[in-house]
């Protein structure tokens, strides 16, 4: 739950968390908004109550902060970033081939279909 879903419930957009039934109905749109902004305040004051918050992203920590409203840390995947950006070639041990692995939710705001065909074409 975040505010960008608010917004597009509020403002009537018909998309993966928002059925165009609710979409076009202002009534339906009501009632959803109104559980949404129930539903946030409820977890921005659980949230507050959380000793030390991590993050894994800008984009997580921007939404969690402002929900929350706690300090947070944004904690980076634990990986070289410098391997394999040209900084010259791999060798030995880091001959291997490239492999991917996506964790997340299957829900169909994630677009895990858009991360296979981005995969196919490297």
């Amino acid at each position: 739950m975040s505010r960008d879903m608010l917004a597009r419930v509020t403002s009537g957009t018909a998309m993966y968390n928002n059925s165009l039934a609710v979409a076009s109905s202002p009534i339906l749109t009501k009632l959803k908004s109104l559980y949404y902004r129930t539903f946030l305040k409820a977890y921005g004051y659980a949230g507050r109550f959380a000793s030390v918050v991590l993050t894994n992203s800008t984009w997580t920590d921007s939404r969690i902060k402002a929900i929350w409203q706690v300090p947070t840390t944004v904690v980076y995947p634990p990986a070289d970033l410098r391997r394999g950006s040209g900084e010259g070639p791999r060798r030995g041990s880091d001959l291997r081939p490239n492999l991917v692995v996506s964790l997340s939710q299957f829900r169909r705001e994630k677009n895990q279909s858009l991360q296979l065909e981005a995969f196919a074409k490297v």
